[in-house]
């Protein structure tokens, strides 16, 4: 009978360890499923911000609201910095080469064009029957087709287009005119060309070189019979050098600095009623707004900080509070409020940063669960809500600041009345430090009164929400 009474009393505390083992068991699943849930949701408000809104705006339409910049940019403006490159590139003038041989090619034809010219002329005397007369005469022999001939044929010799009838008016002259003449033409023709004629002025610089010539020629006649030849055979001696000025162009554009350009956090880009410009277009391409692209490093970061800061919870209450870390209705409550207050924060910061109520938290933890735990959440939430209004520390502060004092200010309240005094002194202490974060940060004393303002309706709003919530939480968790 004792070893059956054994047995079964043995039984029986294995069954009891059984029980325990599966509700452990079972606890374990549901922290983790808060912890999960969480980080979840507090990780999805506070990523929010990094998922920037596409705007659909194209050049030539009308904004149909302001478009303000959603954090501070320092950019590369790419038309004034083009502008500015194109402007350098058209102050580097051209670079042409004096091309000698273009020179000298010039002096061998007038050399040779002379030559064929005392040669025709020398036929032209053997042929005349009395060789006594002068050339004069034994020219005037030949008719004017013969003539012509003659000075087509030395075209064709030398490669020319010079006026036939003027070197047919070439065989009047002796040995010693046509040697004037070809000196003449050849000093000023290499004066002329080495000064450099591009192709563009090659008209201009036959008129210079017809006054050249007139400069330097006795005899008129003279003169015009050398400025036709002249400027039949002129060329031009200047040309671009393609390579050289693409390189100091280019060197004058690698000198341009990249030109930046700063937009601040709210700044407005384009207001309401305003035609979109190509400019504005630019300016949203640069800062992403146009196609945005989600920052993933941003919300791994955000990530990270939410899983620290919900595993530092999690471990102060296993350490130092471990009846209400086994207790999964308390861990649900400190859930639902810090959820509750994440999004609310979120909300609020739509109109300032200093009108999230993190000291309602504070009040509602301290009085369902204990101060302690309170300043821990409080110290927590200020620095997560703190990413919502776009990382700003003085966010962070205040609301710290504001629910420690919160805390202290209820620590022997008794009645729902005495929360009242609680706003009164969550107002005063906001004023306090947001006046002095204002003037650390050398800011307006408008911005500071307004922001002092936002700073009194946080404490009264911080109350009102406490003196709401706390029935239904008294009510639904069984708080006393």
């Amino acid at each position: 009978y004792e070893k059956w009474n054994k047995w079964k009393s043995r039984d029986k505390m294995s069954g009891k360890n059984m029980q325990k083992k599966k509700l452990n068991g079972s606890n374990i699943i549901k922290k983790i499923s808060i912890f999960l849930i969480l980080l979840i949701v507090i990780t999805l408000v506070l990523s929010i911000n990094f998922f920037p809104d596409k705007i659909l705006l194209k050049e030539g339409q009308i904004c149909t609201k302001d478009i303000l910049s959603p954090g501070d940019f320092e950019f590369v403006d790419l038309e004034a910095t083009q502008n500015l490159r194109e402007k350098a590139a058209k102050s580097i003038k051209e670079v042409y080469d004096l091309n000698l041989a273009n020179i000298e090619n010039v002096e061998k034809q007038i050399d040779s064009l002379f030559s064929k010219i005392k040669e025709y002329k020398e036929k032209i005397d053997e042929s005349s029957k009395d060789a006594n007369n002068d050339v004069t005469e034994n020219v005037r022999r030949l008719t004017d087709d013969e003539l012509n001939e003659m000075a087509n044929e030395i075209n064709e010799d030398l490669g020319l287009y010079i006026n036939e009838k003027i070197i047919a008016d070439c065989f009047q002259f002796d040995n010693l005119s046509l040697e004037k003449i070809r000196v003449d033409i050849k000093s000023s023709m290499r004066k002329i060309m080495e000064q450099g004629i591009k192709i563009d002025d090659l008209e201009n610089a036959k008129k210079q070189l017809i006054r050249e010539i007139s400069e330097i020629s006795l005899d008129h006649h003279d003169a015009l019979i050398a400025s036709d030849i002249a400027t039949s055979l002129l060329l031009p001696s200047l040309f671009l050098n393609e390579e050289d000025t693409e390189k100091r162009r280019q060197e004058a554009i690698a000198s341009v600095d990249d030109v930046m350009r700063t937009i601040q956090k709210g700044q407005i880009i384009i207001r309401k009623g305003e035609v979109v410009t190509s400019e504005d277009i630019a300016i949203l391409n640069a800062l992403g707004l146009k196609n945005p692209k989600i920052n993933f490093s941003n919300i791994i970061g955000i990530i990270m900080i939410t899983v620290i800061c919900l595993l530092v919870v999690f471990l102060y209450l296993s350490y130092f509070y471990p009846d209400i870390y086994e207790n999964v209705n308390k861990l649900i409550l400190l859930g639902i409020i810090s959820i509750f207050f994440v999004l609310l924060a979120k909300i609020a910061s739509q109109a300032s940063g200093y009108l999230m109520p993190i000291a309602s938290a504070s009040m509602l933890i301290a009085i369902s669960l204990s101060p302690n735990i309170a300043i821990l959440l409080t110290v927590i939430l200020s620095l997560l809500v703190g990413f919502i209004p776009g990382g700003g520390l003085n966010y962070s502060l205040v609301s710290i600041i504001s629910g420690i004092v919160a805390i202290y200010s209820i620590r022997k309240a008794t009645q729902r009345s005495s929360l009242t005094r609680a706003g009164l002194i969550i107002a005063g202490v906001n004023i306090i430090t947001i006046s002095a974060l204002g003037l650390i940060n050398n800011e307006s004393y408008y911005l500071i009164l307004q922001n002092n303002l936002w700073g009194v309706l946080n404490g009264f709003l911080a109350v009102i929400l406490t003196i709401g919530i706390l029935p239904f939480l008294e009510s639904y968790f069984d708080i006393t």
